[in-house]
């Protein structure tokens, strides 16, 4: 059973924010989601389910540990989507077994698992300007220069899950 996992924070003002884009681009894979495990839970197929944490980012590890142990489901089977400011604004990087870099709902899964051995598919939001600290930057609305480029990014990254869910998922970083 694998878990895609797409970081956010739920609140409607955290919308359209650089920090919800994991969970922009995993929430149209699925139609229907229920709330359960403190999330937006959907089951893709017997073999995939999604889940789009309800608590804030911070604590987003609390609802991946309770779909983990519920559903018996290796660490190397759990992808988490999320934004990722070491990346340029297009850049998508999957590796697995990585630090959180700095990324407190990463940090928090890697603390309510036990581990950082999972799949992390990283989507880039870019650096802040050097006067914004990053935890602002973050949960700021996107510029509309870079509005315009979210579409083909969820859409990529949309299509990178669904060939991964068929073939297999591996380390590789893709430029849109």
């Amino acid at each position: 059973m694998i878990l895609i996992v797409g970081l956010g924070n739920p609140e409607p003002e955290y919308a359209g924010t650089r920090h919800n884009l994991g969970a922009a681009s995993v929430k149209p894979l699925a139609e229907h989601f229920d709330n359960k495990f403190t999330s937006l839970f959907a089951k893709l197929s017997n073999s995939a389910l999604i889940s789009l944490p309800q608590t804030y980012m911070n604590e987003s590890g609390r609802s991946v540990s309770e779909i983990k142990n519920f559903y018996k489901i290796n660490q190397s089977d759990i992808w988490i989507v999320h934004d990722e400011v070491d990346l340029p604004l297009g850049t998508i990087r999957v590796n697995v077994n990585a630090s959180a870099a700095g990324h407190r709902g990463v940090q928090s899964v890697i603390d309510h698992l036990g581990t950082q051995h999972f799949w992390r598919i990283r989507l880039g939001i870019g650096r802040p300007p050097e006067n914004i600290p990053t935890d602002a930057y973050v949960i700021q609305k996107f510029s509309p220069e870079e509005l315009e480029k979210i579409p083909s990014i969820t859409d990529k990254a949309k299509a990178t899950i669904a060939r991964y869910l068929h073939s297999g998922i591996s380390e590789e970083t893709i430029h849109i």
